[in-house]
């Protein structure tokens, strides 16, 4: 039996301005997390512009190479695994999970 859980991120923000801003950063390096879902990559409140990204495991294989065209980038194809995002010269981790 599967329980689908539907976290609804506008009403988390609604609710506690400052919740995500503390869940979603690495407590390592201080960056913020990029938001994910089963299928998207979201760029909320990411500042450095529509431009190329690549994203590539971590044997640095790349995995998609693309224009950043919108907030969201689709990730349903990739299997489960810890991957990075490479956008101008700013890199960042994150999950797959499903």
């Amino acid at each position: 039996m599967s329980n689908d859980v539907d976290i609804l991120e506008n009403e988390i923000r609604e609710k506690y301005p400052k919740v995500l801003d503390i869940l979603l950063r690495d407590h390592t390096t201080r960056k913020n997390i990029f938001w994910a879902t089963d299928n998207y990559l979201i760029l909320k409140d990411f500042n450095e512009g529509m431009g190329p990204y690549t994203i590539f495991n971590i044997y640095s294989i790349t995995m998609q190479s693309d224009f950043i065209k919108n907030e969201r980038i689709d990730i349903s194809y990739l299997p489960v695994g810890l991957y990075f995002i490479q956008i101008g010269n700013y890199t960042e981790k994150f999950i797959v999970v499903r």
